[in-house]
């Protein structure tokens, strides 16, 4: 069960990294126009 919870930690952890590194992406893209 810990084990569990641990890798649902870490997935959405990287999940969150991810949109964050979308979202900087879609900035910067805007700011390049």
């Amino acid at each position: 069960m810990l084990q569990w919870i641990k890798r649902a930690k870490q997935t959405a952890t990287r999940e969150k990294r991810i949109a964050k590194t979308v979202e900087l992406a879609g900035q910067n893209i805007k700011a390049n126009r």
